[in-house]
């Protein structure tokens, strides 16, 4: 007889169950449980691993933005090091310990490293094959807060240096997006139909960032940049005059954020100095280049001339001069007085002048300062005509950014 067993499956009924039923309903539970263990697998956390550049994938932490630099040179064998560099003026630390129970940690405040540590450096053989990194910051009051930790293979560390690039809040359209950190600068970004040109030059100064900016603008126009903490720098034009005067500022990179961002200002209805863009570039990008940036039409060379009684005089320039002077050549060939003469902003008469085969100045030449002309330079021509009397015969007015770091030569000849 086949032995049954007996359960009650609606109110006031009874069915019959086999083992065959027990069986199947055993082999879907255990297909059940074997499904959810294989999820819980895949849910637990994964190691993140370096890319075929060496580098991290970007992690956020409590809202910011933190990329993973691989630095292939300068490890140690047997070591791990691991470095922070972190913008904005909060407490932000990174911390691992090792099997020992030691904390390693490095922090950084005010875009200073703290307590001379510059690297956590640990010993491979104190670590698992795996270990956790911890990321702390300050919160509210300042409280040193832990946020959270990403599990990484000592393998991937171990003989390099990484670097931690913590830059304050989420990337976004003005960000720096390009993979490779130390890419030669060549951006173009439109402010109301003008273009704002950032070239780099490989002609900087190792570990400084030489930023120079120039614009056809006649109002007050600039470019800001800001320090790690915060303090604002700018190059500015008013009235055809820069400050500095040599329409550049050159600083040391560390004084920087991870992404420097340049800030584009102009004056605006009434005046008021009103932000226009902005563009977030990496730091790096800055180590020992020269980044030039033109707000509006890049500064032509000269290359003008004027006729006098018949005879052309031509106005040249070279880019052999001074950056933030103007540099004038006058040569004639004619016997009589005869002067070119320019009229700075303060109404002061500058000239060359060469009477009785002399020159005055003996070098023909003048060197003034591009900010003590008005946003043109006039250039006048005289000669001594009837009974001597100086008398003017033309005049060429030119763009005093045009001057600006050549030299320019004007020839008169019969």
């Amino acid at each position: 007889m086949k032995r049954q067993i007996f359960f009650s499956h609606k109110s006031g009924q009874t069915g019959n169950f086999s083992l065959t039923h027990f069986a199947i309903i055993v082999f879907l539970a255990a297909v059940f449980l074997g499904a959810n263990i294989s999820l819980i697998k895949a849910q637990s956390p994964k190691i993140p691993t370096p890319g075929s550049n060496g580098n991290f994938g970007d992690i956020q932490v409590d809202g910011d933005r933190i990329k993973i630099q691989t630095i292939q040179t300068g490890g140690k064998p047997g070591k791990l090091q691991i470095k922070i560099d972190a913008d904005g003026a909060w407490w932000k630390m990174l911390r691992v310990i090792d099997k020992n129970g030691n904390a390693n940690y490095i922090e950084q405040q005010d875009g200073r490293l703290l307590n001379n540590q510059k690297v956590i450096e640990i010993d491979a053989n104190n670590l698992n094959a795996t270990f956790k990194l911890e990321f702390w910051k300050a919160k509210l009051f300042g409280i040193h807060t832990y946020i959270m930790s990403e599990i990484y293979r000592k393998q991937d560390f171990e003989g390099r240096i990484i670097k931690f690039i913590w830059k304050e809040g989420l990337e976004g359209d003005d960000s720096d997006l390009t993979s490779d950190l130390t890419a030669p600068i060549n951006e173009t970004l439109k402010i109301e139909g003008k273009p704002v040109t950032i070239r780099s030059t490989d002609d900087g100064r190792a570990g400084y960032a030489t930023i120079k900016f120039q614009t056809d603008a006649d109002w007050w126009t600039a470019v800001k940049m800001f320090e790690r903490n915060g303090s604002e720098k700018l190059i500015e034009k008013t009235d055809g005059r820069y400050k500095p005067g040599n329409r550049t500022l050159q600083m040391p990179i560390s004084q920087f954020p991870s992404e420097i961002k340049l800030e584009f200002w102009t004056a605006k209805f009434l005046g008021v100095h009103t932000y226009m863009a902005g563009k977030k570039l990496n730091r790096e990008r800055f180590d020992g280049r020269t980044v030039t940036i033109t707000w509006g039409r890049p500064t032509a060379p000269i290359n003008e001339s004027v006729k006098i009684e018949g005879k052309a005089v031509t106005i040249r320039s070279t880019d052999s001069g001074t950056k933030g002077y103007v540099t004038i050549k006058f040569n004639t060939n004619l016997d009589w007085w005869t002067a070119l003469r320019m009229i700075d902003r303060n109404g002061r008469a500058k000239l060359i002048q060469k009477e009785n085969g002399r020159y005055n100045p003996g070098t023909q030449t003048l060197k003034i300062p591009v900010g003590d002309f008005s946003s043109n330079i006039n250039l006048e021509l005289w000669t001594a005509k009837a009974f001597g009397i100086h008398t003017f015969m033309a005049a060429k007015a030119i763009s005093a950014e045009r001057f600006d770091g050549r030299i320019v030569t004007i020839n008169w000849y019969k």
